[in-house]
This record gives structure tokens, sequence and C-alpha cells, in this order.
């Protein structure tokens, strides 16, 4: 049987807001409605369309961020670590098998619960 997965990568940011990123937070709301709108386009040719939104998992870009700014930020994440790499990559496994062809227009939040409060 042919079926066929498109994931997006999208940012926790469009659940929770984060100032002063108001365009960034737009565009991320916007790929999500695509997710969904395609979605439903394509589920009749067994094609499904997620994202996952990873919460903020260090990578060297974060390298100058301020100290201050990571700790409360890491304070908010109810499981209290930062994810990593790994994690969000399985998330898209996930999406990606086969036995995963009833999921379609979902997003993942890959956040350490972080969007839950």
């Amino acid at each position: 049987r042919q079926f066929g997965r498109i994931i997006h990568v999208t940012s926790e940011v469009f659940h929770c807001g984060s100032s002063p990123f108001s365009a960034y937070v737009a565009a991320k709301g916007g790929q999500i409605g695509y997710v969904r709108s395609t979605a439903m386009e394509l589920a009749p040719h067994g094609i499904t369309v997620n994202s996952v939104a990873p919460g903020w998992i260090p990578v060297e870009r974060h390298a100058l961020v301020a100290e201050s700014t990571k700790d409360s930020y890491l304070e908010s994440v109810p499981v209290g670590r930062w994810g990593a790499r790994e994690e969000v990559a399985e998330a898209v496994r996930f999406f990606a098998e086969e036995h995963s062809g009833f999921l379609t227009g979902q997003t993942l939040a890959v956040n350490g619960g972080r969007t839950l409060l």
C-alpha cells in the first residue's frame, strides 16, 4: 500500500507567545494552519501532514543568550531539564512511521510539558 508523510518542524511559541517576536509567532501560527488544511486535502490520498513543535533545545546559536534568560526558561519546564535534539528526532520519526497513518493534522509539542502551564 502506498502512503506519504509530510512533517513540519514548527515551534512551541505559537502556543504560548513570545515577546518581542510577534512576527515569528504569527508565522508559526500560519504554519500550523497550513498543516491542518493540507492534512484535510491530502488525507484521501493516504498522505498525512503533521508537525513537531520543539521547545528550546540548546544548540550552538544559543551561546550568546543571557544565562538569566536560559534560567528563566528552564524554570518554566515542568520536567525540569533541557530537551535533546534526539528527542525531537524521535517525534519526527514517530509521525513518519507507516503505523502513524491515523494521525493527521496534529502538532506534537516536544517541550517537557511547558505549554501545559
